[in-house]
Order: C-alpha cells, then sequence, then structure tokens
C-alpha cells in the first residue's frame, strides 16, 4: 500500500509539472524515435523558413525545371503561352523574360543551331499552344525556329519571332506584343532603362515592373539607348551603370553601390512603391547569367523579388535583407551548386537563427 500510495504522488507530481511546461514545450518524436522538446509553434513560425532550389544539369536543363513549377499553376481554361529565347546570349532574352511574365509563360533556352533534348521533349509534350521566339536569326538560327514549327505544327495556335535589328528594336518588338495582348493601340514614350551590357539590374527589374503594371501601367524596359531615349520613368542601376538621360528627366532610380544591393533597392520597393509584403524571394547569381536568365518569369509567377549572390557565400547585403524581413517565409535558389554553392544554401537555411 505505501508503495502503491508513493507512485501516485509521483505521478501527481509528473502531471503537475507537464501541466505547466506545455504552453511552452511540447514533445515531438525525431528520426532514432526518442522524445525531445521543441519550442512552441508560435516561436517556431517567427523562425521557420522554407528553402528549395530549382535547377538542372545546365542552364537548358533549369529553363525546363522552372518551366514545369510555372506550367504547374496553371488551370484548364488558362491561355497557354511558351517563349524561347537564346541561352547564349542574355540581351534578347532578358526582354524575352518580360514577355513571358506578361503571359504567366516558361521561358524555354535554345542554342544557336540546336533544342537541346529536354526542352525538346518539354514542349513536346506540355506546350503545344502559342508561341513566341525572342531574337534575331544570328542569335537563333533558321534551322531551330523550322524544327519548333515542325514539332508543334499540328497543335499549335501562332508561331511568332519577335526581332529586330538591335537588341534596342528587338526589346521595342517586345513591347508592342504586350501591347496587342492588352489590346491597347499606343501609349507615350516612356521608359524603364537598364545597362545592356550587365544581366543583373534588368533581371532584377522584371517581376517589379510586372507587378507594378498590374496597377494599370504599361511598363517597358528597354536597354539604354541615349540617342532613342525621350523620356523616363524608372532607372534600374547607378549612374556610372546608367548615366542620367540627355533627352528628359528620369523620374526614379533605384540604385545601390553595386548589382547585389540594387536588387535590395528593387526589393524594398516592393513595400515602399507596390505596398506589397512578399513572403518569397528567388536567389540567383550575380556573377553570370546562364542559371539566372529564366528567374524573371519565375519569380513574376510566385510574386516575388530577385536577390542576387556571389556564388561561395550569401552576399552580405542580400542576408541582411532577408534577416530584416520576416515576412520572408520561402527562399527560392535558382541554379546549380556551381552558381549557388551547398554554402549558400545553408546559410539560407540558418539565416534566422
Amino acid at each position: 500500500m505505501k508503495t502503491s500510495r508513493r507512485i501516485s504522488i509521483i505521478l501527481g507530481l509528473t502531471m503537475l509539472f507537464s501541466s505547466i511546461i506545455t504552453p511552452v514545450y511540447g514533445l515531438e518524436t525525431n528520426k532514432n524515435n526518442e522524445n525531445v522538446a521543441f519550442e512552441s509553434t508560435n516561436a517556431r513560425e517567427k523562425t521557420e523558413i522554407n528553402v528549395t532550389r530549382i535547377s538542372g544539369n545546365d542552364r537548358y536543363d533549369t529553363s525546363v525545371e522552372i518551366a514545369k513549377v510555372i506550367a504547374s499553376t496553371y488551370n484548364e481554361s488558362d491561355n497557354k503561352v511558351s517563349v524561347f529565347a537564346s541561352g547564349e546570349s542574355f540581351s534578347d532574352s532578358l526582354s524575352a523574360g518580360c514577355l513571358a511574365s506578361e503571359y504567366n509563360a516558361p521561358l524555354l533556352l535554345v542554342k544557336k543551331n540546336e533544342i537541346p533534348g529536354s526542352v525538346r521533349e518539354f514542349y513536346s509534350k506540355y506546350l503545344k499552344y502559342d508561341t513566341f521566339l525572342v531574337g534575331g536569326k544570328n542569335t537563333i538560327s533558321e534551322v531551330v525556329e523550322q524544327q519548333i514549327k515542325k514539332d508543334l505544327l499540328t497543335e499549335i495556335a501562332s508561331f511568332e519571332r519577335l526581332s529586330d535589328k538591335n537588341r534596342f528594336d528587338t526589346a521595342i518588338k517586345v513591347f508592342q506584343q504586350i501591347l496587342t495582348k492588352r489590346r491597347i493601340i499606343a501609349v507615350g514614350d516612356v521608359s524603364n532603362l537598364y545597362n545592356p551590357d550587365q544581366f543583373s539590374d534588368a533581371l532584377t527589374a522584371t517581376p517589379f515592373l510586372y507587378q507594378r503594371s498590374k496597377n494599370g501601367n504599361v511598363e517597358i524596359l528597354l536597354p539604354n539607348f541615349p540617342e532613342r531615349i525621350i523620356s523616363v520613368d524608372t532607372v534600374f542601376g547607378g549612374i556610372d551603370s546608367v548615366p542620367t538621360p540627355k533627352l528628359g528627366k528620369e523620374k526614379l532610380r533605384l540604385a545601390g553601390e553595386d548589382r547585389y544591393k540594387t536588387a535590395v533597392e528593387v526589393a524594398k520597393a516592393y513595400k515602399t512603391m507596390l505596398n506589397m509584403d512578399i513572403d518569397t524571394v528567388v536567389i540567383t547569381s550575380g556573377e553570370d547569367y546562364p542559371d539566372a536568365l529564366c528567374a524573371g518569369p519565375l519569380a513574376s509567377n510566385k510574386k516575388a523579388a530577385i536577390l542576387l549572390t556571389n556564388s561561395k557565400k550569401l552576399n552580405v547585403d542580400t542576408k541582411e535583407y532577408i534577416k530584416s524581413n520576416p515576412n520572408i517565409k520561402n527562399i527560392i535558389i535558382v541554379g546549380g551548386e556551381n552558381s549557388v554553392s551547398k554554402d549558400v544554401e545553408k546559410e539560407l537555411l540558418n539565416i534566422r537563427q
């Protein structure tokens, strides 16, 4: 009887102690089937961040993997469009990213004289709809154009190559197609500018301008050709990168001391200018363009900002922006480990600790 009474007392104290600590801690079974303490759900929600990576064996495979993510968001009634551009040159491909964002379409990369097998397999299976190829024949050959047409001939609604004599005029062609989609006859000569010799500022501008265009604006993103620019709304990049326009005045410049800080300034503008509390950012290389090219349409699809990093170590400005923004719950890395290393991925996973 004494033993039984002692057990009852011990059990009673144990239950009392458990009731005191339950609001703060619970029990979770780990992979070794051991009960371990963890913080309450509310505490965990403040620190958790979801990090995923989208990549393939090369830039072409990566474009396919991103295309799969975008295609997974489609409804049966959606007007599905595919956009092709060069994976070997970024100038026309940046304009193609604006077009793909407008149509919520995947941007598929091809070589000048060849369609990579993974790209061809994907579009032949999934994308038998209106199709645009952005870039001239010096960038994407007639051979590639005819192959795409042949593959899609029986079911495709339309095919159009958008190109002109230089990257500026090709960007104008893309803009005209966006106007056609929106059934707008003409707009004034207002442009958003970037340095045509760098990919990074245009890349971060693409999803931002896509979101801003939802407010009724018609946005055109152009490489800076000073003699052709009449009026400027927003300049992406610093003075050294994009000098003050000779004709007219710029309304706004989003710029930092380098491409990484410029990307952060653009990300901040989602809140200050668009009144958007973004919960997702896309991280890609600020050093090289191949894997980064298709990040624009993905970020537009996810209502995300694009941030840049070095390949080996997470850029300090990018890191500080994410740490200081508790709304950010999702980080999507675009590119393989040569573009964004495993060490950077680990830093992102532990960024709130």
